[in-house]
């Protein structure tokens, strides 16, 4: 009997190292956090490779946010995005390819939306103090409201890709990329990432996520 009992128990153990075989690599998270686009952000990386650079992943992370931040940024006085809302102007006004690309993404999910998602509803949100001006002095009436309506509006928009310009219909027009600018971010820090040959990670810029591969215990990455 004792024989039969030592043999089960030989074979259990067998069997479980069968079922969950040793790969012999040590999975290390990397995390990088920091401020951007008047949010946070984290990335989480896993690597089985001794020589994962984290400093070089970090720096090239932050200049691509940066990079952004300075083009599409509705609070930074100085980005493109603020300085094309300043210009009272109707004439085609020049932005970099990926500013206009993005507006061109962002003006085609308005056509199918039918203008549900509009990137040019800033005036609504500076009126209702969700701007970067704060909170008003008094909330808008519907006589303000029905104004500021004249000054918004994606089909006042006009891309042109070509030219890497991107016109207002209406001089008062403004642009602000926040509903879309955040998510566009994280796919290029994706980017980076991949580019890098990071296949498991986790990209986090103000509650928008993108995930690709599995965690540190090489199981699906928990959000939540």
């Amino acid at each position: 009997m004792r024989e039969m009992q030592f043999a089960w128990v030989v074979l259990a153990v067998v069997s479980c190292n069968d079922a969950v075989p040793d790969t012999g690599q040590h999975r290390e998270l990397h995390t990088i956090a920091g401020e951007t686009m008047g949010t946070t952000y984290t990335v989480k990386v896993v690597s089985t490779e001794d020589e994962f650079d984290l400093a070089r992943t970090r720096l090239t992370i932050e200049k691509r946010l940066a990079q952004i931040n300075a083009r599409m940024s509705h609070y930074l006085v100085d980005s493109e995005i603020a300085t094309f809302n300043r210009s009272y102007t109707t004439e085609p006004y020049p932005l970099s390819s990926e500013t206009v690309d993005l507006i061109a993404k962002a003006n085609e999910i308005s056509r199918v939306s039918s203008g549900a998602f509009d990137v040019t509803v800033g005036p609504f949100v500076d009126a209702w103090g969700f701007g970067p001006k704060g909170p008003p002095a008094t909330l808008p009436d519907s006589q303000v409201l029905d104004g500021l309506r004249l000054f918004v509006g994606y089909e006042l928009l006009a891309v042109d890709r070509e030219a890497s310009a991107v016109r207002k219909l209406r001089k008062e027009l403004t642009v602000d990329l926040s509903a879309i600018a955040k998510g566009y971010a994280v796919d290029a820090v994706s980017a980076v990432l991949t580019d890098f040959g990071s296949t498991d990670y986790l990209v986090e810029i103000g509650g928008e996520l993108r995930a690709s591969g599995n965690g540190q215990q090489d199981s699906p990455w928990r959000v939540a």
